[in-house]
């Protein structure tokens, strides 16, 4: 996770697959600090997180519309609003908002 989230932080921008997989991270830290994570939970695993969260990123930010367009300010909005987003559905729809294929990938 860290060379990650390293490569959108040196400055070389992101790839969308790099950007789709820190943004599958950073809402499965998000489902396990709201205790989503675990048996008989919303997910059942991290890995079980994890799998679904990139195929949701993978449909978010498909590579026909994102491929080398990624924008770095609108991956940081993403990313900080999902840091900041409370354990609610009304908060996680307030940010999803903030994740769309129209404010990330320019």
């Amino acid at each position: 996770m860290l060379a990650v989230l390293a490569s959108g932080a040196s400055g070389c921008g992101w790839s969308v697959s790099s950007a789709r997989e820190a943004y599958a991270q950073k809402w499965c830290s998000y489902y396990s600090q709201c205790d989503d994570v675990g048996s008989g939970k919303l997910f059942a695993s991290a890995d079980e997180c994890l799998t679904r969260q990139r195929s949701i990123a993978l449909d978010l930010w498909p590579s026909a519309d994102c491929d080398s367009k990624i924008d770095a300010k609108g991956v940081d909005v993403c990313f900080k609003a999902i840091e900041i987003t409370q354990c609610n559905i009304i908060d996680q729809a307030a940010t999803i908002l903030k994740c769309t294929k129209g404010n990330v990938c320019k």
